[in-house]
């Protein structure tokens, strides 16, 4: 998306959003700015010129294609970081931000390598009219293209058509990713296939918190070592 870029000052690695003056709302610069929304990074907005950059502090946080490409995730992870991307969606709402202007793609969607949550940007360049659920589907179909997990490409069609054709509200998006999250985990309890990995020992499940230890080692080791 134009007018968006990646930047480094003082070792911490930032994402800039290029605005006109006054494109950002006040409201909307209180809850950036102010970090209400604890699943959106940091912001601060510099304003001079009859232009103004948001940037995101993105210290300590991986992008999800480093962790989808490197093979760091299962499907019942990547089903949580979802399942947290749709709550961050409904408290930002609360805020009255918008969840159309939300950048949903694998480079902008981070996790946190301690806890495995997702952080999500607000970028207020697009229309304010756009459906957030065709946003959330060319989403899901990016994730396709660069995690050809079995179990994720069967689930990934089915959610995407329920979203679209039932028309689906946030709340009923997330009911949908978190019936999938638990029958997934479920399955792994129950019956592991040949090959998969053990769930014994791992924590319950619980909706959208982050994944499973080994996942959360894995996501603090991509992040020790710079990926």
């Amino acid at each position: 998306m134009d007018g968006i870029f990646h930047t480094e000052a003082m070792g911490c690695p930032k994402v800039g959003v290029k605005l006109s003056s006054g494109q950002l709302l006040y409201y909307e610069r209180a809850v950036l700015c102010g970090h209400i929304c604890p699943g959106i990074p940091p912001a601060r907005l510099i304003e001079g010129a009859g232009e103004a950059v948001l940037y995101y502090d993105c210290r300590d946080l991986l992008s999800l294609k480093a962790c989808l490409t490197k093979k760091e995730l299962l499907c019942v992870d990547l089903l949580r970081i979802l399942s947290g991307i749709v709550t961050v969606l409904m408290e930002a709402r609360d805020h009255l931000l918008v969840p159309e202007l939300f950048l949903l793609d694998t480079d902008h969607v981070f996790l946190h390598p301690k806890e495995g949550s997702p952080r999500i940007l607000y970028v207020p360049l697009g229309s304010r009219e756009t459906s957030f659920r065709r946003n959330l589907c060319s989403f899901l179909q990016e994730i396709d293209c660069i995690f050809p997990d079995p179990q994720w490409q069967a689930y990934s069609p089915g959610i995407r058509e329920a979203v679209l054709d039932q028309n689906m509200g946030l709340e009923s998006i997330l009911r949908l990713l978190q019936e999938k999250e638990q029958h997934m985990f479920q399955s792994h309890r129950s019956s592991p296939a040949e090959g998969s990995v053990s769930t014994e020992g791992e924590i319950p499940f619980e909706p959208s918190v982050g994944g499973s230890r080994k996942t959360q080692g894995a996501l603090r080791s991509l992040f020790l070592r710079g990926i």
